[in-house]
C-alpha cells in the first residue's frame, strides 16, 4: 500500500477521520472460540474474520509469531491465495497507524525505517518475508468481535504458502501478538485441540478447535517457561523414554519449545541418534531406504515414546504423534535433528487438548479425540 498512502499528512488525517470503528463492547469479552483447519501441508489455518463488514481470513496459527498479518490490496508482490485479498479501504473499521504511535514502537526492529511516508511500515522475515503497513482492525471470532487490534497489511509477501492461507496470526507471548493485545479480557489463556488427520478415529477430520479466555485444565500439567527476550512457549523436558532406553536431556536442549507452526519436532543430534537407534531396535524390522528418513511400511507397529517433564508428569506419544504418513505405503519419523532449537511440533500435539495459561505459567495436556471434542 506504500504507493497509495505515500501522500500528504492532511490526506492521512482525512482517512483516519472517516474510518469508524465497530462498537462491540469488547472490554466485556471473557471468551472466544473459532476453528482451525488442517491444511494439506500439515499446518493449521485459523478462521478469523477481519474488518467491517467481516471478511473471512484463513491464517496460519503460529505460536512462534509475535505479529499477525494478512495480504492486502494493493499487492506489489503477493503469493496466490484462494480467498479474495483483503482491501482495507473497503472496511469501515480500518485505521492506519502512524509511525509515531505506540503500537508502531512495539515493532522495534521489525519497523521499516527505509520509508518516510508518516505511517507505520513494517518488514520482517528472511527468505520468507512480509512487508507492508500496520493497521488497527476489528477481529471477529465466532459470534464475538474485538476492536482496535493491530494487524499487518502485507503488500509484498514472499514464501512457501499454501493457497488456502491468507497470512499468519501470531499467538506468541508478546505485546503485538493476538494473545498480547487481548490480554486485558482474555487473560493470556487459550486451549486448542489439533485433529489427527492421518491416524485418528476419523481420518477425514480437518477441523480443530481453539478457545481463548478459558482457564485450561488437563490431566498432565507442567511449568511454562519464559526465556529472556523470547516470545515463545517453553517446557522443560527431563528425558525421553522408549522401552528400556532413557535419553536424558540437559542444558539448553531441555528447553522444549511448543510450536503449532512447525509440523515436525526437533531434538539435539545426539538425542535424536539415540532415539532412532532405540526405535529401530524396538521395532525389530529393517527400515525402508528413503534418503536420510527413518521410514517403515504403513502397517508397522510403532512403540510409544514418552516425554518426561522436569517436575514428573509424562506425556505419552503414539504412532500418530511421532510418524507421518507420506503415501499409502509408508510412514516416516516426524522428528529431526537440530542443535539450535528443540521443538515439540504440531504432529506431536495432535489429539491432546492443550491449555496455555501465561499468567499462571502453566501448560496442560489432556489426551482427547480432537475430531469429536467440543471445547467448553
Amino acid at each position: 500500500m506504500e504507493r497509495t498512502i505515500s501522500r500528504s499528512s492532511s490526506r492521512l488525517s482525512h482517512l483516519k477521520s472517516i474510518m469508524k470503528l465497530h462498537d462491540n463492547h469488547s472490554a466485556e469479552t471473557t471468551s472466544m472460540e473459532t476453528t482451525m483447519v488442517a491444511s494439506p501441508g500439515l499446518s493449521y489455518l485459523m478462521e478469523v474474520y477481519v474488518g467491517t463488514p467481516p471478511v473471512k481470513q484463513m491464517m496460519y496459527a503460529d505460536m512462534g509469531s509475535s505479529v499477525s498479518w494478512i495480504q492486502c490490496l494493493p499487492c506489489e508482490n503477493c503469493f496466490h491465495q484462494a480467498l479474495p485479498i483483503f482491501n482495507p479501504y473497503a472496511s469501515a473499521s480500518s485505521q492506519i497507524l502512524l509511525d509515531s504511535e505506540h503500537e508502531c514502537m512495539l515493532l522495534e526492529d521489525k519497523r521499516d525505517l527505509t520509508k518516510s511516508n508518516g505511517v507505520c511500515n513494517y518488514a520482517f522475515g528472511g527468505n520468507s518475508y512480509t512487508r507492508g503497513v500496520l493497521y488497527k482492525e476489528t477481529y471477529t471470532l465466532g459470534p464475538t468481535s474485538i476492536t482496535h487490534v493491530a494487524l499487518g497489511c502485507g503488500h509484498n509477501n514472499v514464501g512457501q504458502f499454501e493457497q488456502q492461507c491468507t497470512g499468519i496470526i501470531g499467538l506468541a507471548d508478546s505485546p503485538l501478538s493476538f494473545i498480547g493485545q487481548t490480554d486485558a479480557f482474555l487473560h493470556g489463556r487459550f486451549t486448542y485441540c489439533l485433529v489427527s488427520d492421518q491416524f485418528g478415529s476419523n481420518p477425514d477430520a480437518r477441523t480443530s478447535k481453539i478457545s481463548f479466555g478459558h482457564s485450561p485444565e488437563g490431566t498432565i500439567s507442567t511449568l511454562l517457561w519464559k526465556m529472556q527476550n523470547k516470545p515463545n512457549y517453553y517446557i522443560i523436558l527431563k528425558s525421553i523414554i522408549i522401552g528400556d532406553t532413557v535419553i536424558p536431556m540437559g542444558g539448553l536442549s531441555a528447553n522444549f519449545m511448543l510450536d503449532t507452526g512447525s509440523t515436525l519436532s526437533y531434538l539435539p543430534t545426539k538425542a535424536y541418534e539415540i532415539l532412532v537407534y532405540a526405535l529401530i531396535k524396538r521395532i525389530g524390522k529393517r527400515p525402508l531406504y528413503v534418503g536420510n528418513e527413518l521410514c517403515y511400511k504403513i502397517n508397522t507397529s510403532i512403540p510409544i515414546i514418552t516425554l518426561q517433564f522436569d517436575n514428573g508428569p509424562e506425556l505419552v506419544l503414539s504412532k500418530k504423534n511421532t510418524f507421518i504418513k507420506y503415501d499409502e505405503n509408508k510412514v516416516c519419523l516426524a522428528i529431526k535433528p537440530d542443535d539450535v532449537l528443540s521443538i515439540l511440533g504440531n504432529r506431536a500435539q495432535i489429539d491432546f487438548s492443550i491449555g496455555i495459561d501465561i499468567h499462571r505459567r502453566m501448560v496442560s495436556f489432556d489426551p482427547t479425540d480432537c475430531s469429536t471434542h467440543v471445547m467448553p
